[in-house]
C-alpha cells in the first residue's frame, strides 16, 4: 500500500497542528482508500479513516487527486468530489479536527448504482462536477469552486465519455452558507449545473440560465 496524492493544512493558534488527507492504494486489490492523518507535533500521529468512513464512503468511492483540504483558525474543511460514483461532500471542523460535521453540496443521481450491472447508472447527458477545491475565510466559512462537464455512460460497463468546453462547462461557486444539496432551476437533478439554456425554444442559439450569479467567469 502507499499513500497517493496527499493534502495538508495547518491549524490551531500556532498552526502546530497538522492535518493530511490521501487515498491509500493497494496495488494488490486496486483498492483506494481514503485516510486522514492528524498530528500536533510533526512526529507522534494518529492514523484513520477519513470521516467519510461514517458514512461508508471511505473504501472504493473516491479515488486519488478527488480531494481537497483547507483552514483558518480552528476551522478545518475537507473536499470530496468524483462525478462518476459519489456526491460533492464537505465534512468540516470547528475544534482543529476533532469531530466533523457532513455536507452534500451535490447529490449525483447516479450515486450508488453499479456501473456494470445497474441500469441506474445509464444516462446520454448529464452535468457534473469534474474537479473541486475549498478555501476557509477568517470567518470560518467555507468556499467551494467546482468544475463542471458533461458526463456520458450509455452502456452498462466501465467506459464512459466526458465533455468540455465553452458550451458545456464553467467554474460553479458555492459557500456554506447557502442551500445543500444545490438545486436545479427545474427539479431535475441532471441538470442542476446546465449553464445553458436554449432560447425560447429555438435550438440554434443559447443563453445564460437565470441562475448564473453562482457560475464565474
Amino acid at each position: 500500500e502507499s499513500l497517493a496524492w496527499p493534502r495538508v493544512a495547518t491549524s490551531g493558534n500556532n498552526h502546530n497542528i497538522i492535518h493530511v488527507i490521501g487515498d491509500l492504494q493497494n496495488t494488490a486489490s486496486s483498492t483506494n482508500y481514503q485516510v486522514y492523518l492528524r498530528s500536533e507535533d510533526a512526529e507522534n500521529w494518529t492514523v484513520s479513516y477519513s470521516p467519510l468512513a461514517q458514512d461508508d464512503e471511505a473504501i472504493n468511492m473516491y479515488s486519488g487527486d478527488s480531494y481537497s483540504i483547507a483552514a483558518y483558525g480552528h476551522t478545518v474543511a475537507m473536499l470530496y468530489a468524483d462525478a462518476l460514483t459519489g456526491h460533492v461532500v464537505m465534512y468540516k471542523s470547528t475544534d482543529d479536527g476533532i469531530t466533523w460535521n457532513r455536507t452534500v453540496i451535490w447529490e449525483n443521481p447516479a450515486y450508488g448504482c453499479d456501473w456494470e450491472t445497474d441500469s441506474c447508472s445509464l444516462y446520454s447527458q448529464m452535468a457534473g462536477v469534474k474537479t473541486a477545491t475549498i478555501a476557509v475565510d477568517k470567518d470560518g466559512v467555507a468556499h467551494v469552486a467546482m468544475s463542471i462537464v458533461y458526463w456520458k455512460h450509455e452502456e452498462l460497463g466501465t467506459g464512459y465519455n466526458y465533455f468540455y468546453g465553452r458550451t458545456v462547462d464553467g467554474i460553479y461557486y458555492w459557500n456554506d452558507t447557502q442551500e445543500a444539496p444545490i438545486q436545479g432551476p427545474s427539479g431535475d437533478p441532471f441538470d442542476v449545473f446546465e449553464l445553458w439554456q436554449e432560447h425560447e425554444g429555438d435550438t440554434t442559439s443559447v443563453w445564460l440560465t437565470p441562475d448564473s450569479t453562482r457560475w464565474i467567469g
